[in-house]
């Protein structure tokens, strides 16, 4: 290959894998990591994904009560 064929396209101020804005005026506009394609939005957990984490929570207290206690 030549050199002039491998030449890459100018990073942004933020670095290859820094997060940028897309071009907006509403600067609740959600981060585009170019390179990957991603984009991140507001977090918010799911409703049904707390009930998991809480029924996993119970299921290990009730099972190191019932199976790890003495007797």
């Amino acid at each position: 290959m030549r050199d002039r064929d491998v030449i890459q396209a100018d990073e942004s101020s933020s670095g290859p894998s820094g997060p940028e804005r897309q071009d907006s005026s509403d600067p609740g506009q959600p981060y585009l990591y170019r390179h990957a394609g991603i984009t991140e939005h507001d977090g918010r957990i799911p409703f049904w994904l707390i009930l998991v984490v809480v029924g996993l929570l119970l299921w290990s207290i009730y099972y190191a009560i019932e199976y790890w206690s003495p007797g």
